[in-house]
């Protein structure tokens, strides 16, 4: 019984099915030594997917099929039904969603059930598991720190042939910088500097977006918002998709805050007395917000030190031909 596993600059391993039809168990590569505090949520104690040539504009039927009924009765309001045509409603995984179907400026689409966003896969439940498998997932691309790999995997990565890729997008000591120069709080400014400290996991993530074998993907940090946000931010732009559009993908991760939020404090994850304070539990939602205002200041530094995502990606070293292949992956 032979298992093929394959290393990437950064640290990854996979578990295929082998010759006779069962698998193997893949051990995580070690990652490199941080200390750094990841960005995200604060520390606070199936059916394949259909191919090309089928309606663009709706979502495929595993992803239908996934999303399910939403108990939404929080108060805020209905869900948009952009929201509720990408969101994948996981029993304990927030924030996963297709970003399928939008249209880039030659007038495809973005495909559905290739490109999927969220945050930390790790609590995952067997339910959860299941469901995702329905999604054919091949690959995940992990964005997270070193250190917060400690978490166990969860089902998804247990599931056979799903390749796993860390590619830590904010280096050894790189918070700590950003904290000094931008304050701890989320802003255009620090994910500027995400380009800064991280210009080659970027490009390292586009080079594994180009290779189809990864496809379907998932990509994720721990919350699922501003690593994840700001890479998909420089996909979107170099498939071709516009500025609002972007911004209103971005925006999106505000939708499944409270669920999120209701989750920690009912698994334990907020201290009691935080729970029950009434204005600490609304300072940790708000740290769970993505501000607006963020993702256009990254998308204007881009624009204006580069042109645009394409010319940072080639700026930094990644070949025309290998954007080409990015494109054909996700748009039809």
């Amino acid at each position: 019984m032979t298992i093929r596993s394959t290393r990437c600059a950064g640290c990854c391993w996979t578990r295929r099915r082998d010759a006779a039809g069962g698998s193997s168990g893949a051990s995580l590569a070690r990652g490199e030594p941080s200390s750094v505090r990841g960005e995200g949520i604060p520390s606070v104690r199936g059916e394949p997917v259909e191919p090309r040539g089928r309606d663009t504009k709706a979502p495929p039927p595993a992803l239908r099929q996934a999303q399910g009924e939403r108990d939404r009765d929080s108060g805020a309001g209905p869900v948009p039904p952009d929201f509720a045509q990408r969101h994948v409603p996981f029993e304990a995984c927030f924030n996963f969603r297709d970003i399928g179907g939008h249209v880039a400026a030659d007038g495809r689409h973005v495909r559905w059930g290739r490109y999927f966003r969220s945050g930390a896969l790790h609590d995952m439940t067997a339910a959860d598991g299941q469901r995702a498998a329905g999604l054919g997932i091949a690959s995940v691309l992990d964005l997270r720190r070193p250190e917060e790999l400690a978490e166990a995997r969860g089902p998804l990565l247990d599931g056979d042939g799903v390749r796993y890729y860390h590619v830590p997008i904010l280096p050894e000591g790189s918070s700590e910088l950003l904290d000094a120069r931008y304050g701890r709080g989320i802003s255009g400014p620090r994910y500027v500097g995400y380009l800064e400290y991280g210009a080659e996991r970027f490009v390292e993530a586009l080079r594994l977006l180009a290779d189809e074998s990864n496809y379907p993907a998932v990509v994720h940090c721990r919350a699922g918002k501003d690593r994840t946000g700001t890479l998909t931010a420089l996909v979107l732009d170099i498939l071709g998709v516009d500025r609002e559009t972007i911004v209103a993908d971005y925006a999106l991760t505000n939708i499944d805050v409270d669920r999120g939020l209701e989750w920690l404090v009912a698994n334990g994850r907020v201290a009691e007395e935080r729970a029950r304070d009434a204005a600490a539990r609304e300072d940790l939602r708000r740290s769970m917000d993505v501000p607006l205002d963020a993702i256009e200041v990254f998308m204007d530094h881009m624009q204006a030190e580069y042109g645009g995502a394409a010319g940072f990606a080639e700026a930094h070293g990644v070949p025309g031909s290998t954007l080409d292949a990015l494109r054909a992956n996700l748009l039809e």
